[in-house]
């Protein structure tokens, strides 16, 4: 469970180093609403689900995404909770809009990763940006063919997109022929599985 309140400064976050997508850095004091939306990303969905629990967990998916693109790469502390909360959600069978909102965040995630291993002056590198890949890459593709929403798949892929846009603009190099290729076949797959 992602755990950023309005006092937090992050430095839990903080002793994560490389394996939680990047170096440590300064903490980054948390405005309310990331707060909101890290409290909102826990709530468990019973079986008889109320609008009013999807309406939250978009509204929290949405504050975290503003949050990693007004911070960008003083992000970083965060991005760890962030991925780990949002990859659940990919999934979320109840609304469109929150797998939509939530392949969107981790889009953010990997764009804060990327800028941090292109920029100089960062502790972040390319092995962190790849990294981060390599735990986006399979379940947002996976989702991606199995989905029935147009609206989600269209932020899937438009995620997809931006990380190519972000490798051709800032040569990370975590994102390669290979995965390029992979990402095509299962596009195609989805495409046949339409017309079927």
């Amino acid at each position: 469970r992602l755990q950023i309140g309005s006092g937090d400064t992050g430095a839990p976050m903080m002793q994560r180093g490389a394996n939680g997508f990047g170096p440590p850095l300064r903490p980054v004091p948390t405005p309310a609403f990331a707060s909101v939306g890290a409290k909102l990303l826990g709530i468990d969905v019973p079986q008889a689900t109320r609008a009013s629990q999807m309406d939250e967990k978009l509204l929290g998916l949405e504050a975290l995404y503003s949050y990693a693109s007004a911070l960008g790469i003083h992000f970083m502390p965060a991005v760890a909770p962030l991925v780990a909360a949002c990859l659940p959600i990919l999934n979320y069978r109840f609304s469109d809009k929150v797998r939509s909102a939530a392949a969107n965040a981790l889009c953010e995630s990997y764009k804060c990763v990327a800028a941090g291993a292109a920029d100089a002056s960062s502790p972040t590198t390319a092995a962190n940006a790849a990294e981060l890949l390599g735990a986006l890459f399979k379940p947002m593709s996976e989702q991606l063919l199995k989905e029935d929403s147009l609206e989600a798949a269209d932020a899937m892929l438009d995620a997809f997109r931006e990380i190519v846009e972000i490798e051709r603009t800032h040569k990370v190099g975590a994102f390669g022929q290979v995965q390029i290729s992979g990402l095509l076949q299962k596009i195609g797959r989805a495409s046949c599985r339409e017309r079927v």
